[in-house]
């Protein structure tokens, strides 16, 4: 059975690309039929949040603690980078529009938990990507609707309580769970169950596309606009940029070990999409989803390029530092 599971999470992870567009679509075909199941991707992705932070550890956090880079990543997230989104944004879309939210909720929100595991895969400092995503998390349910109030230009009401409390629910306490079930029991025995976990949230993951898109089909019948392209463009910009923002910024200001700058790139550039996903369907018109559903197509090619690039200037340090000791003992 764990096999079949093993085999599954492989095949999901190499056909995303044709999966992703198929659930786009079975999403809009379905329409009204599912749209109303929408409480129960806010479960889904609680428990998405809960599955993904059990790979991490409270000695993660401890032994990785870095002020300097941790004040970086909320000044850099959450004052440079959405203000280039905005500057960006404004030029080829109406601030006023649904459309510019869900772009917005891309970029006002925490760095994703998947952060950390790409951190790992390509030489980050893993223990300072936990560290990232929980404070960033945290800030998060406070910062994320002040930012969106203050770069969107619209009259739509804005429960600002009311997504707190959801970003308190679906991410910070399930978040916390993980961490503290994977502190006491071990990432060692959690591993076991590792494959069924994965596959069950891309499986969750999938159905909160379908069921975001879903809520917005008439919207999207009647508001939709190829020039929207632009837009769609101009995420992918935004998102390298904060991956070569928090690279150079670790480079050239903080000064800090290179596996620490591939941490707070990661953090910077792996957006939390899921999560703009959810809010846009749970408080902002039908129309605010499309924007992180389609950025959703893209954003892992990014990330992956980004960390196959990273990877690639480690590998050149590491080389340049083994050579510089063979001329020391010779």
């Amino acid at each position: 059975m764990r096999e079949f599971f093993v085999k599954a999470n492989t095949f999901i992870e190499k056909m995303m690309v044709v999966i992703m567009p198929v659930a786009v679509i079975a999403g809009f075909l379905l329409g009204d039929r599912i749209s109303s199941m929408k409480d129960i991707t806010t479960w889904l992705f609680a428990f998405a949040c809960f599955a993904g932070s059990l790979s991490l550890s409270v000695s993660d956090i401890g032994k990785a603690f870095n002020l300097k880079a941790l004040i970086a990543l909320i000044v850099l997230g959450h004052v440079v980078v959405p203000a280039i989104a905005t500057l960006l944004f404004r030029i080829v879309e109406n601030p006023s529009s649904d459309f510019f939210i869900g772009l917005m909720l891309i970029f006002t929100g925490p760095c994703a938990t998947t952060s950390c595991i790409w951190s790992g895969i390509f030489g980050g400092n893993k223990g300072l990507s936990v560290l990232f995503v929980m404070v960033d998390t945290l800030l998060c349910m406070l910062i994320m609707p002040m930012l969106i109030k203050l770069t969107c230009s619209t009259d739509v009401a804005m429960n600002l309580g009311g997504m707190v409390i959801s970003m308190l629910k679906m991410v910070a306490l399930p978040s916390a769970i993980g961490i503290a079930v994977s502190t006491i029991v071990g990432k060692e025995r959690l591993s076991v169950v590792s494959p069924y976990l994965r596959f069950i949230t891309k499986i969750s993951l999938l159905f909160i596309i379908m069921v975001g898109i879903a809520g917005s089909q008439a919207a999207i019948k009647h508001g939709f606009s190829f020039s929207y392209i632009w837009s769609f463009i101009l995420i992918a910009v935004v998102v390298v940029l904060g991956y070569l923002i928090g690279y150079l910024s670790n480079k050239y200001v903080l000064r800090d070990e290179l596996q620490n700058g591939i941490s707070l790139a990661f953090g910077l550039g792996c957006r939390n999409i899921g999560l703009a996903i959810i809010l846009a369907n749970s408080y902002f018109p039908p129309l605010a989803v499309v924007a992180p559903v389609v950025a959703l197509f893209y954003h892992d090619i990014i990330t992956s390029g980004a960390g196959k690039v990273f990877q690639k200037i480690l590998d050149k340090k590491e080389s340049s530092n083994a050579a510089s000791r063979d001329c020391e003992i010779q």
